[in-house]
């Protein structure tokens, strides 16, 4: 399996452009900050195995993109706050922590 993948900007935004007019899955989500203690609201477009992500759905280039090889989702399981926490899920791209 190859380990590093090397993009450089143009290519990441030639794709996000192609994301953006395919019929793509998209939406908001909330992303968990660099700092790990907060969460932001952020506008997701899922493109084959690249999950691009931008400040709102009227950004015009991505803030981010996180590549989904050898990832996989989990369940969250939050301590009762009285809140619906239904469908919360985390997603890893670290493949060692599996």
């Amino acid at each position: 399996m190859q380990r590093a993948l090397r993009m450089n900007d143009s290519q990441l935004l030639c794709l996000a452009e192609k994301a953006m007019q395919d019929n793509c899955l998209r939406g908001y989500l909330q992303k968990r900050t660099s700092d790990q203690n907060r969460w932001q609201l952020r506008w997701f477009m899922l493109y084959q195995n690249l999950f691009f992500y931008y400040e709102n759905d009227q950004s015009a280039r991505p803030s981010g993109v996180i590549f989904l090889e050898g990832s996989y989702c989990e369940r969250l399981f939050t301590p009762s706050t009285g809140k619906n926490t239904t469908g919360n899920t985390s997603v890893s791209t670290d493949p060692s922590s599996s």
